[in-house]
């Protein structure tokens, strides 16, 4: 059940048409550019687009002969979409480097001409001067010996500054839109994402002025391999939400809506603090077993109240596949929710098919990124790299590679004395690659509620009660 084909490699295309290029991590780099205060065009598309773009697009490289970045294959355009390469990447797939303004308003408009046919994610800080063409100026910050410059993109303010003819319908707005979906007023940006921002709004629905999370999804930037774009997911996720918001601790869904080409889901807003947050308020950087008991106790409380938010996801036959620390919400005086269902998979009814693919790397199980059947054991999986986070405050990702996992380990034993040796073995067990060897979750529970009581010295109430709060 896989949710993505073999990936094909551009570097074939390029070599096939006798271009000069070396590969560096998922870029294919041809040629030098020159940053110094030059525009840069870039070119966005969906994956199941990029061989036939690339193919329409090889007779303009050629013509122009300029430098070029170019994205090595399907799979990491998807990955680049998704923000695993840092927002400032979507969107990406091709950057052309022109040597002149002229040459860059030329090759703009061919771009424009070329790719109205395509489709693309918005390729953040830039100007659209095309249906699936971007384009910014580059500024030189940094020049180091070994060659490598670092630089920043801008869009002059001044658009006598701008040569490319922009339509009207790829033109910001003057104003920002001020209620979104006729009823919702955006108050503050909660937290930025590549996929879609989300916003804290009041809601003018019935003048209840009641105040709302609103999710937004970005057209094209989680585009998938059975064509299921974002609004896809969101309608997922609207229908687990539906499902398990009876059970457990998360914001209701009240509304969606489409904004332009993207979609916004009205949640409920819920006053709290994002998990790795609240973490930082309370310990900061102090090694775990420095940290004074009663705020080790606290911190556990919520891992087990995750625990039990997951067993109880799991009894009603999902599995959530995005068990990461940004998933979790702490509200006074405690109490965790979770959110962010749109990855999940209901093991019952086998759906969806395939699963939405990828996740949080440094939490995604290596089953989960073989694109297997997913299975309760990948979120235990999940829920040992989160223990490794909260306990270490180090992102899992450090677990990736051999010299990274041995990296990962110094980390942890350098936050983790003896009376806390436990945590580790559970984290090991958790992470381990072979589903069967993994603790269930109630094993799990009961470990660690073990060690919390053992920290405070006395029982923290019941386990069987413990296990039903949630």
């Amino acid at each position: 059940m896989r949710a993505s084909p073999p990936a094909l490699p551009f570097s074939r295309i390029l070599a096939r048409n006798q271009f000069k290029f070396v590969e560096e991590g998922p870029w294919l780099h041809a040629g030098a550019p020159d940053f110094d205060h030059k525009w840069i065009v870039f070119v966005s598309a969906k994956s199941l687009e990029c061989p036939v773009l690339l193919d329409t697009l090889i007779p303009l490289l050629i013509e122009y002969n300029l430098p070029f970045r170019l994205i090595k294959d399907e799979v990491c355009n998807y990955s680049l979409n998704a923000g695993h390469f840092g927002v400032a990447e979507v969107g990406k797939f091709l950057s052309i480097y022109p040597r002149t303004e002229v040459e860059a308003l030329l090759l703009g408009k061919q771009l424009s001409y070329l790719t109205e046919s395509f489709h693309g994610p918005t390729v953040p800080d830039t100007l659209r001067i095309g249906k699936a063409v971007y384009a910014a100026l580059s500024e030189v910050m940094k020049r180091e010996e070994n060659g490598k410059v670092t630089f920043k993109l801008t869009v002059p303010p001044d658009k006598k500054a701008i040569p490319f003819a922009i339509e009207r319908k790829y033109r910001r707005p003057a104003k920002k839109q001020r209620v979104w979906g006729s009823y919702y007023v955006p108050t503050a940006l909660v937290r930025p994402a590549p996929k879609g921002d989300i916003y804290k709004a009041t809601s003018l629905k019935g003048f209840s002025l009641a105040d709302v999370l609103l999710k937004e999804g970005r057209s094209w930037a989680l585009e998938d391999f059975q064509n299921r774009d974002i609004k896809s997911r969101m309608r997922w996720q609207m229908q687990v939400i539906k499902d398990l918001q009876e059970t457990i601790p998360t914001p209701r869904v009240i509304d969606c809506f489409d904004k332009g080409e993207d979609c916004v889901m009205v949640m409920d807003y819920i006053e709290g603090t994002f998990l790795p947050q609240r973490l930082d308020e309370l310990r900061g950087k102090t090694l775990w077993k420095n940290i004074p008991d009663p705020t080790r106790v606290m911190i556990l409380s919520f891992y087990l109240q995750i625990i039990n938010i997951v067993l109880k996801v799991h009894d009603n036959g999902y599995v959530h596949r995005d068990l990461q620390d940004n998933n979790f919400i702490i509200c006074s005086p405690g109490r965790v929710f979770i959110v962010d269902f749109e990855l999940s998979y209901t093991t019952c009814k086998r759906v969806p098919i395939p699963p939405f693919p990828l996740g949080t790397f440094g939490y995604i199980s290596p089953e989960q990124i073989g694109g297997l059947v997913p299975s309760r054991e990948a979120d235990i999986y999940s829920l040992g790299s989160l223990l490794f986070f909260m306990v270490t405050m180090t992102h899992p990702q450090a677990f990736l590679g051999q010299a990274e996992t041995e990296n990962a380990m110094r980390t942890l034993h350098r936050h983790i004395d003896s009376s806390g040796e436990i945590l580790e073995e559970l984290i090991v067990r958790c992470m381990d690659a072979d589903p069967s060897k993994r603790p269930s979750l109630k094993e799990l529970y009961h470990h660690v509620y073990e060690h919390a009581s053992y920290l405070l010295m006395e029982p923290i109430g019941s386990l069987e009660e413990s296990l039903s709060l949630a």
